[in-house]
């Protein structure tokens, strides 16, 4: 199973226990391409990433997390935003 959070313009946080094992994807559409990690700055996770992708044809910065070895998968697609992936206590 799979889930999916978009907002066109607005910002998502997404609240995970930290016993989860799922795989979240989070996306970034960006307005202008460059070399600087600056879009980075607008995704912020309490977890380690495993996997961070700029794809300069689609304009996107993408990170991917797999906690506890990853599971079913998490979508999150912003544009004008920011995506927050907090741990729950």
């Amino acid at each position: 199973m799979q889930s999916e959070l978009s907002s066109a313009i607005g910002n998502i946080t997404l609240k995970v226990p930290g016993s989860a094992k799922v795989t979240i994807i989070a996306r970034l559409s960006v307005g202008s391409w460059g070399d600087s990690d600056v879009d980075l700055d607008h995704i912020k996770s309490d977890f380690a990433a495993t996997e961070v992708n700029k794809r300069g044809d689609k304009r996107q910065v993408e990170v991917i997390y797999q906690l506890n070895g990853g599971g079913l998968t998490i979508e999150l697609n912003a544009a004008m935003g920011e995506i927050e992936i907090r741990k729950m206590d």
